[in-house]
């Protein structure tokens, strides 16, 4: 596929490193910004969700060519999405150890208020995906400017149908979504210092929050 080949990943640098910029800065702005509680500035961040968010917005920026804003908007419709298919019930192990013996269409169709989240969740994307799809036919036609991201290459090179690009956007979707924020907090781990170390410095003491959920992440990717 021409839109995942060398050359056209690395014109997509400027917006994975503008990204992790803007997060860096948002995160520093929420670090000086007083706490609710003492009146003043709290040097202790949770950087999970921060990791998230930027991932939804490089999602955006670099495979649809939207940015959704994640980062200064954690309520808009894609992050909630992210919300409800990376954040499930306690009772979902049971289901992955009942996955063992029993077919997993049958649990996927059982009256639970998990799968009917699930099945929400595939249609709210797949009805971005495809609003997405046809804004930029819609632009294609007007212009000839051709733009970057990996939507719009796969739609110049005419190999798929409708259909094929919401399936690989959602595989997109759930590919980055669920190993990118867990990769950035490794990557951070070495950041993070004690609350009483005197040696923190820097934008305050990172407190690593464990990213790798395992069996929740798999499931959630699973049912996409």
């Amino acid at each position: 596929m021409p839109a995942f080949s060398f050359r056209h990943v690395k014109d997509l640098y400027p917006v994975f490193w503008g990204k992790a910029k803007e997060m860096v800065d948002t995160v520093a702005a929420s670090i000086n910004k007083p706490s609710a509680e003492t009146e003043k500035p709290d040097n202790v961040v949770e950087v999970q969700g921060w990791t998230s968010r930027a991932t939804l917005d490089i999602i955006g920026i670099a495979g649809m060519g939207r940015d959704f804003n994640s980062l200064h908007d954690p309520t808009n419709k894609l992050a909630m999405v992210y919300k409800t298919i990376f954040t499930p019930p306690k009772y979902i192990r049971f289901l992955q150890l009942a996955g063992l013996f029993i077919p997993g269409w049958f649990l996927n169709n059982l009256p639970l208020k998990r799968n009917r989240d699930i099945k929400e969740a595939q249609d709210t994307i797949k009805d971005i995906c495809r609003d997405l799809i046809r804004e930029k036919k819609a632009k294609g036609e007007k212009s000839e400017r051709s733009e970057i991201d990996i939507l719009s290459v796969a739609l110049e090179s005419g190999s798929f149908t409708d259909d094929e690009l919401v399936h690989q956007m959602m595989t997109l979707y759930v590919a980055f979504s669920g190993d990118f924020p867990s990769r950035i907090l490794i990557q951070l781990q070495p950041c993070c210092r004690p609350r009483n170390d005197s040696n923190s410095h820097g934008l305050g003491r990172l407190r690593y929050v464990q990213a790798s959920r395992g069996a929740e992440e798999a499931k959630g990717r699973g049912h996409l």
